[in-house]
């Protein structure tokens, strides 16, 4: 994690990702199993069950996997914190920059078995909206019904383990909070 001029930067984990990508690519290598050998499943499983999971595997996986790898080639670190807000670029579904001005809270919630850092803001709709594709929205719909929160980060590529980003988060939360409220009453 870099501190430079009024910005942290949280860079990706070359390791991570790699990790991640080799992880992506068994599920895909699976999905193409499941398809191409359905005929060699028990008669009592219907032909279409093997094919459908591995499409699925295929498509989410297949997904996640270019994503991550896009990550990688990628010079654009996973997180910035700034004056403004948080940039968010830490997964397939980060929406960019979210400003300090919307954010109430900053807290963990548990998903699928993984850790996630929950930003809460004002108004949930203006990050949906700002999805770039219609996986990318219904992910961020379906968070925000699961978990009260459309927009979560998870540590999982980045530099740093989930317990230092959600610490940095949380500080600098309650940094930029306290700076924006001496603003409202004119004391800044």
């Amino acid at each position: 994690m870099v501190n430079s001029q009024n910005k942290i930067i949280v860079p990706f984990s070359r390791p991570k990702l790699t990790k991640l990508i080799g992880i992506g690519l068994v599920f895909v290598v699976v999905g193409l199993g499941l398809i191409f050998y359905a005929d060699n499943w028990p008669e009592n499983v219907p032909r279409w069950i093997p094919v459908v999971l591995g499409i699925f595997a295929l498509l989410v996986f297949g997904y996640i996997s270019m994503a991550i790898l896009k990550k990688l080639t990628n010079k654009m670190p996973g997180l910035i914190i700034r004056e403004d807000g948080i940039w968010d670029n830490s997964s397939a579904i980060a929406i960019g920059l979210i400003e300090w001005q919307d954010i109430t809270k900053v807290d963990e919630c548990h998903a699928v078995g993984q850790d996630f850092i929950c930003i809460h803001v004002d108004d949930p709709q203006k990050y949906i909206k700002k999805a770039k594709n219609a996986f990318q929205e219904r992910i961020l719909t379906i968070n925000h019904q699961t978990h009260a929160s459309a927009i979560q980060i998870t540590a999982n590529g980045l530099q740093g383990t989930h317990q230092d980003v959600l610490g940095l988060l949380q500080e600098n939360f309650i940094k930029y909070k306290r700076i924006e409220n001496r603003i409202e009453k004119g004391e800044l």
